[in-house]
């Protein structure tokens, strides 16, 4: 019962989206100000399912109906946004709507599209890259299902941020390189399949087909500068993305054992965070060090990971302590070193 605390993250979307003034800005506030605070006071609590638990809890509808109610939730977010972007002309509401829906892209959109997108039959996958649509991130399917679970901790990995590299520049690197792995991915599967680059099974245009007709519905119905807001929208859900990667992976790399050959991923490679509120509100995303041992393990059975690094805060409060890197760097390469020292003794 308790994801359904999900819920209350579009009830303020849709509030906010709905609101002028300052109260437009009311879920974006939530989402990191009120959260990180809760995970202070709530504190964490581990999470260890036995065999028999899992085995009951792996596959109940329960848990998969959750994750397909947020696909009509956050379209129904899209339509009154753009609506209600169409409708002031108030600079100040306007970008209080846009961080309200870039919260719900990143909370509602792109996290649960994660979640089905590691599933391995075809509806689930179908309905992680609808909501993708809705961030203008439909790539993110291949990367980080192909390509950021294998490559996790390698050099040049667009969602591992070395130590010592800030949030912002690694925004930029992420973009891109995302998007340029995206492509690589896909193209090495085709020509596996002996399939021509260019053509309708290249997933990487349909991607870009999908994505050019979704912006120019937005146009048709509405008009180029609501299309402008829309994608100014649509990148805060990335950049809130990105900033998870970020966290989750911070200066944990894999060793060379071999020229080009890494060491196994383990739960060394990820940062883990038992905060009970950040752990609902994401569908224990924050359990990231189990989910990388097991990507299409479902999230209601994800467990934590002692022998994982601990991230100090709940994820809330990592993001907001990222934005400011000298207390990043000052807090997180101390546990850093102190991983590293303990490794050596090993």
């Amino acid at each position: 019962m308790r994801y359904l605390i999900v819920l209350i993250v579009p009830v303020l979307g849709y509030f906010s989206l709905l609101s002028h003034g300052v109260w437009s800005y009311f879920v974006a506030f939530d989402a990191l100000i009120v959260i990180a605070l809760l995970d202070v006071f709530v504190g964490t609590r581990k999470q260890k399912h036995t065999k028999e638990a899992e085995k009951r809890l792996t596959g109940h509808k329960g848990f998969k109906t959750l994750l397909y109610l947020m696909i009509p939730i956050q379209y129904g977010a899209v339509w009154i946004y753009l609506n209600s972007l169409s409708q002031t002309p108030d600079l100040t509401t306007r970008i209080g709507l846009t961080l309200s829906m870039g919260v719900l892209c990143g909370v509602t959109g792109i996290n649960v599209a994660h979640e089905l997108g590691h599933k391995q039959n075809k509806l689930d996958q179908f309905l992680a890259k609808l909501l993708l649509l809705s961030s203008s991130y439909m790539h993110f399917f291949i990367e980080h299902n192909e390509g950021h679970h294998r490559n996790v901790g390698q050099p040049g990995e667009p969602g591992t941020a070395l130590k010592g590299e800030a949030i912002y520049p690694f925004y930029f690197r992420a973009l891109v390189n995302v998007y340029r792995h995206a492509w690589k991915v896909e193209k090495e599967r085709l020509q596996t399949a002996g399939v021509n680059i260019v053509s309708a099974q290249n997933r990487m245009l349909q991607f870009l087909v999908l994505q050019l007709g979704f912006w120019t519905a937005i146009v048709t119905l509405f008009n180029w500068n609501t299309l402008f807001w829309y994608l100014g929208a649509a990148l805060i859900g990335v950049l809130l993305l990105e900033s998870l990667n970020y966290v989750e992976h911070y200066g944990l790399v894999r060793k060379e054992i071999k020229p080009g050959i890494y060491e196994s991923i383990s739960p060394k490679h990820s940062w883990n965070s038992d905060h009970w509120v950040s752990r609902t509100v994401l569908f224990d995303l924050p359990l990231h060090a189990d989910h990388h041992i097991y990507g299409s393990k479902e999230y209601q059975v994800l467990n934590s990971r002692e022998e994982a690094p601990q991230m100090p805060l709940g994820y809330a409060g990592m993001i907001l302590m990222a934005l400011v890197p000298p207390i990043w760097f000052r807090v997180m390469n101390k546990k850093i070193d102190a991983l590293n020292l303990e490794s050596d003794s090993d």
